[in-house]
C-alpha cells in the first residue's frame, strides 16, 4: 500500500474530529468582534433597581465565558451591547398568612442587541429567565432576583454566541 493511499483516509477524517460540537466558551460574537462596550441595561418596567446588577452580571459573564474584551468606551470597542429589560412578571404559586407568599415565581424578559460601529445590528435576541422562591426554606423574592440576574448574564452571552 502506497503512502498516498494511507494518508487520504486520515485526511478525510479530520473534519469530523473538529466538528464534535464541544466548545469551552465563546471565541467572539461574530463579524470580527473582539471588544464590546456594554451599555447600562435599560429598564422599561415599573420595578426599579435591576439595571446596575444586571449590567454587572453581563460584564462578569462576558469576561468569564468569552475571549471578547468588555470595555466601557464605545469609541474603542468593535461593537456595543444594548440590553433592555422589557418585562418582569411576579406570580404567586402558594399563598400564606405569614409570610403572605410561600412560593412565587419571577419571569424576566429582555431584548438584547449587538450593534457594530456603523450602527448595524449584528445580532438581536429575546432572552427570558424564570426564578422560583420558597419562603419556607429561606428563599425570598430578593434571592430569586439575584439568581435570575446571574442566569440572565450567562444566557445573554450564550444568545450572542451564534444562532440561538
Amino acid at each position: 500500500m502506497s503512502a498516498r493511499v494511507r494518508v487520504v483516509p486520515i485526511l478525510a477524517l479530520l473534519p469530523l474530529v473538529g466538528a464534535c460540537g464541544y466548545s469551552f466558551g465563546v471565541e467572539q460574537f461574530g463579524s470580527g468582534v473582539r471588544s464590546v462596550a456594554i451599555e447600562v441595561v435599560q429598564n422599561r418596567t415599573l420595578r426599579q433597581g435591576f439595571e446596575v446588577p444586571l449590567t454587572r452580571a453581563i460584564q462578569r459573564s462576558i469576561a468569564r465565558h468569552t475571549d471578547v474584551r468588555p470595555t466601557s468606551s464605545p469609541q474603542h470597542a468593535d461593537a456595543v451591547l444594548r440590553v433592555s429589560l422589557d418585562d418582569i412578571q411576579g406570580n404567586v404559586h402558594v399563598r400564606g398568612f405569614n409570610p403572605p407568599v410561600r412560593e412565587g415565581l419571577l419571569d424576566f424578559q429582555l431584548t438584547v442587541q449587538l450593534v457594530d460601529r456603523q450602527g448595524e445590528v449584528l445580532r438581536e435576541r429575546k432572552v427570558r429567565d424564570q426564578a422560583e422562591f420558597r419562603t419556607a426554606i429561606g428563599e425570598s423574592e430578593d434571592s430569586a432576583t439575584a439568581e435570575a440576574l446571574s442566569d440572565l448574564g450567562r444566557k445573554i452571552v450564550l444568545a450572542l454566541e451564534g444562532e440561538f
